[in-house]
């Protein structure tokens, strides 16, 4: 091959999968450099990624219950019990050649809507699930026509989003509750989705670039019904989601086996621990057998898998420098979801009264607590109170509003939580200005402020109330998010 090869031009090939389109991305270089590696030790690979996506109380937890189950059913979803963030599984269906699924079940909630998207992945099958509405109990044809184009709306939503995230992705539609209606009304539902659905890919076609992979929707945009309770239509939906997974792209990819061998390592590493700096993953890579002028190629291959989250530029073993900064993205290797839907629980929630009763009797904390919930400005000297420890005075006094709201007992690092903000564009420094201890000059030292988009105020009323006049700020940063819908 070396001796062979002089070119690689991987241009406008939608459907290339050696190397694949992440690696061809970054150059002739990186692209002979995995298929060497590729040549030289090589494995099928044979996970998949499996997404649950829907609006919330559709059913995706009940489904990915029902497909795992032996008997095919689920247990009901008590209230208290629905997903929060992404729930994690792995899933290896029986007689399926040894096909494993790495699955996320994405919560519902609307709050989620600008984090999901930092979890979707290309090598992924996803399942959209909606849920049957029984229209019987729908009092005039005004709103039945309602409930219809809302559900065409969600329909048209979660393909639009997929196809600007994921070009070419994969996704089955999956309707549940349908013991709730009757059998013509389900049928009539899904036409409606399956006309939507094609309708939509129409659109898509006039408006994408013929170098762009179109939206891959299986069956035609015809939904598979289940009733997960008593697990009818689970066996030939779980049939086919494997049939599915089959006839992507990634299926059987070869892939060099010290990659996977690393990729196993991390996954092995992030079950007691949420991240490692740049010094530590150095030497997993060496440990792996990944030789050293693969590192980039490596690194960008399992951030582009979910396996890492790696905002960094150039890796290297003396990256850890006081010049880099506390709050720096390029010495720490994400690793564990969990721990980084607990860090975007910090600054995407719902509710923010319980630190303005903790702070009623401090006028200084509470002023900024104010400035934090108005401008989406955070001082740094508040920063612990956005994820605080267990035991402390804080969260001995707020406990019973974090845990309602799904915050995990476990204290976050605050340098490594303020990073992954960073890293995600959801949270960006502002200025750094010198404050005293009251003591002597040399005891000054910088403050930092971060503007995190997330908790500014959802309405633009609220927001005007917030900020009277837009030329009066200190600074003007704007962000654009292509944001994924919640669920």
């Amino acid at each position: 091959m070396e001796s062979s090869l002089k070119k690689v031009k991987c241009d406008s090939c939608v459907r290339l999968q050696l190397p694949p389109p992440e690696i061809a991305s970054q150059g002739g270089e990186a692209s002979l450099t995995y298929l060497k590696s590729v040549k030289k030790d090589s494995e099928a690979n044979k996970r998949i990624n499996l997404i649950l996506i829907g609006n919330g109380e559709a059913g995706k937890t009940s489904v990915l219950e029902a497909l795992r189950s032996k008997d095919g059913r689920a247990g009901k979803i008590d209230v208290d019990n629905r997903t929060i963030g992404i729930d994690l599984h792995r899933w290896e269906p029986e007689d399926a050649d040894g096909l494993t699924f790495d699955v996320m079940d994405f919560g519902g909630q609307q709050i989620y809507a600008k984090t999901n998207q930092y979890f979707i992945v290309r090598r992924a099958l996803y399942l959209l699930v909606w849920s049957v509405m029984p229209l019987s109990d729908i009092q005039t044809d005004t709103e039945v026509g309602t409930y219809v184009d809302k559900l065409k709306a969600m329909i048209s939503t979660w393909l639009r989003a997929m196809q600007a995230r994921v070009p070419g992705a994969s996704v089955l539609l999956v309707a549940t509750h349908i013991d709730l209606a009757e059998q013509l009304e389900v049928k009539d539902q899904c036409e409606e989705v399956r006309r939507c659905v094609e309708q939509e890919l129409k659109k898509m076609s006039e408006e994408e670039d013929e170098n762009i992979l179109p939206l891959r929707v299986i069956r035609e945009g015809a939904s598979f019904t289940v009733d997960c309770l008593k697990g009818d239509g689970i066996k030939g939906l779980r049939d086919s989601v494997c049939m599915a997974a089959k006839g992507m792209l990634w299926w059987n990819e070869t892939i060099p086996r010290p990659y996977l061998t690393l990729r196993k390592d991390v996954e092995q590493l992030a079950k007691t621990k949420p991240y490692t700096n740049a010094k530590h993953f150095l030497w997993m890579v060496n440990k792996a057998g990944v030789s050293t002028n693969e590192v980039k190629v490596v690194t960008s291959f399992l951030h582009d898998m979910g396996v890492i989250k790696y905002f960094g530029h150039d890796m290297k073993e003396n990256q850890a420098q006081p010049d880099k900064g506390k709050y720096s993205i390029e010495d720490t290797i994400f690793i564990d979801p969990i721990w980084m839907i607990d860090v975007f629980k910090g600054v995407m929630r719902h509710d923010w009264q319980h630190l303005l009763n903790f702070f009623r009797q401090d006028p200084s904390k509470s002023k900024k607590t104010k400035k934090l919930l108005h401008l989406g400005i955070v001082d740094e000297d508040m920063f612990e109170y956005l994820w605080p420890q267990e035991g402390s005075d804080f969260w001995e006094s707020t406990n019973n509003t974090l845990l309602s709201s799904g915050f995990t007992r476990t204290h976050l690092n605050v340098q490594q939580a303020v990073a992954l903000l960073r890293g995600c564009d959801l949270a960006h420094f502002l200025a750094a200005s010198e404050t005293s201890d009251g003591e002597t000059s040399e005891g000054k030292h910088k403050e930092w402020e971060l503007l995190c988009p997330g908790i500014i105020p959802p309405f633009a009323h609220q927001h005007r109330l917030a900020v009277k006049e837009s030329h009066s700020l200190c600074v003007h940063v704007e962000c654009q998010y292509n944001i994924f819908p919640a669920g």
